[in-house]
C-alpha cells in the first residue's frame, strides 16, 4: 500500500512539473544584455545619484556600479530591474570619480560597460569636522558638530599619554548619527591637557586631525549632607518610612526609595508632581543622575518609577508650592529602557543600566542655583505617585 501511494505521488509531482514549465533555473545563455542608456548624474555630499533607462531584456536582473573611492578601496553598489536608479557613495575627496555600470542577465552575462563621471561635494565626515566647536567642560570638555545627512560617523577624541611624550592615547569613541551632535568626554582631573579629534566614517574616509590645548572644568558630587527637604506638591506622609523624601538623597539604593503617599489628587501626566530641595550653597549643577527603585526587577522601568522628569532651579523661590514664580526651568530628562522591551519585561542589559543609574546632562550655560524642583512629568505606568530611589547632583560650589 505504501508503495502505491509513494507511486501516486511521484506521478501527480512529474505531471505538475510538466504542467508549470516556468518553475525551476531559466535556461542558461551566452547572449549579453544590452546596456544602461541616458545616465543622469545628480551629485551629492560625498555620493551621487544615477538614473538611467534600462535595455529591452526579458532576463534582466539587476545593475551594477563599479567605482574606487580612493587608491586602496573598491565599491559596487546594485540595484534590481525593478529600479532605474543607483546611488554610489563612499567618496572622501570633493573630486571627479569614474563609476563603470553595467546590466546583468539571470544567465549572469554582462553588457558592454558605459562609463561615467561624477564629481561630489563635500563628504559628511569633512563637513561635520567643519563644524566641531570644543570647550572645556565639567571633568573633561564637551564637542558639538552638525551632521545634516545623519550620516554614520565614528567621533574618536584622543588626549596626550601622561607616560610617552608627544603620544597620544584614545580616550572615547561615539559612532554617531544624530543631525545635531553634542557630547562630553568626562572622568578627568582638572588639570590642562592636550586633545586631539577626528572622524571617520564607515568607508574608511578620515578627517585630519583637530588639536587643541584645554583644561577640564572642576567636579565633585555635591554634598547630600547639606541638603534639605524644602516642600512637596505630592503627598508626604507619616504612616511608614517610604513617605520620607529625604530617603532620594540617603545614598541608599535597591528597595531603599521615596515613594509619595497613596492616594495622590493630582495627576502625573499633568506634570503636577515635584519635590522642592535646598542644596545648602549655591552650585553649578554639571549633571545629575537618577536611580529608580530597584530591589525586585518588576519595579525596574515600571509601576511608579519615573520615566520622564524636569529640573528646576531657583535662588529666590515663591513660598507658594503651587507657584514656579521665581524658578527657572533647567532641563527635560527620559529616561531610556534600553531594551526596548513592553511594560512588565527587562533584559539584563536593562537591570545593568538602572543600577548604573541615568544621566541628565545640564547645559553648561546654565546659571548657579541653590534651590532644586524635581519635577515628574511621567511615570511607567502613569500612576498618580512617584517612586525614586535616589537622586545625585554633581558640579560645583559657587562662592
Amino acid at each position: 500500500m505504501k508503495k502505491i501511494i509513494y507511486l501516486i505521488l511521484t506521478v501527480a509531482l512529474i505531471y505538475a512539473c510538466s504542467e508549470n514549465e516556468e518553475l525551476g533555473q531559466m535556461p542558461l545563455d551566452l547572449v549579453a544584455p544590452g546596456k544602461v542608456t541616458n545616465i543622469q548624474v545628480e551629485n551629492m555630499s560625498g555620493g551621487a545619484k544615477l538614473t538611467y533607462e534600462l535595455p529591452n531584456d526579458d532576463d534582466l536582473l539587476y545593475v551594477v556600479a563599479k567605482y574606487k573611492v580612493n587608491d586602496k578601496l573598491s565599491r559596487e553598489a546594485i540595484t534590481s530591474y525593478y529600479d532605474n536608479e543607483i546611488m554610489v557613495n563612499g567618496f572622501g575627496e570633493a573630486k571627479d570619480y569614474e563609476v563603470t555600470l553595467q546590466a546583468v542577465d539571470r544567465s549572469k552575462n554582462y553588457s558592454e560597460p558605459v562609463t561615467v563621471t561624477v564629481s561630489p561635494t563635500t563628504a559628511p565626515l569633512y563637513l561635520a569636522m567643519e563644524s566641531i566647536k570644543v570647550i572645556p567642560d565639567f571633568g573633561g570638555i564637551n564637542i558639538k558638530w552638525k551632521n545634516e545627512t545623519e550620516s554614520d560617523l565614528n567621533l574618536v577624541v584622543m588626549v596626550n599619554d601622561t607616560i610617552e611624550e608627544g603620544a597620544y592615547v584614545t580616550e572615547d569613541i561615539l559612532y554617531t548619527k544624530v543631525k545635531n551632535g553634542n557630547h562630553s568626554v568626562r572622568g578627568l582631573a582638572a588639570e590642562e591637557r592636550d586633545f586631539a579629534i577626528l572622524i571617520v566614517d564607515r568607508y574608511e574616509n578620515t578627517t585630519d586631525t583637530l588639536k587643541m590645548t584645554l583644561t577640564p572644568l572642576f567636579e565633585m558630587e555635591l554634598d547630600p549632607n547639606l541638603f534639605k527637604f524644602i516642600q512637596a506638591l505630592t503627598p508626604v506622609g507619616s504612616l511608614g518610612s517610604y513617605y520620607i523624601p529625604e530617603r532620594m538623597w540617603d545614598g541608599a539604593y535597591g528597595n531603599s526609595c521615596y515613594i509619595s503617599q497613596f492616594p495622590s489628587p493630582y495627576e502625573v501626566k499633568d506634570g503636577l508632581l515635584y519635590v522642592t530641595m535646598d542644596l545648602g550653597k549655591r552650585s553649578k549643577i554639571s549633571r545629575c543622575v537618577y536611580w529608580p527603585r530597584g530591589g525586585d526587577a518588576n519595579f525596574i522601568y515600571n509601576h511608579f518609577n519615573v520615566k520622564r522628569y524636569a529640573i528646576w532651579g531657583s535662588n529666590d523661590p515663591a513660598p507658594d508650592a503651587f507657584s514656579f514664580e521665581g524658578w527657572t526651568k533647567i532641563n527635560d530628562f527620559t529616561v531610556e529602557k534600553p531594551s526596548g522591551l513592553p511594560l512588565g519585561q527587562i533584559s539584563q542589559e536593562d537591570k545593568d543600566a538602572a543600577d548604573r543609574g541615568h544621566e541628565g546632562i545640564f547645559p553648561l550655560e546654565s546659571e548657579a542655583y541653590r534651590y532644586i524642583r524635581f519635577q515628574v512629568l511621567e511615570t511607567w505606568s502613569g500612576g498618580s505617585l512617584i517612586q525614586v530611589g535616589e537622586l545625585k547632583f554633581f558640579g560645583q560650589y559657587e562662592e
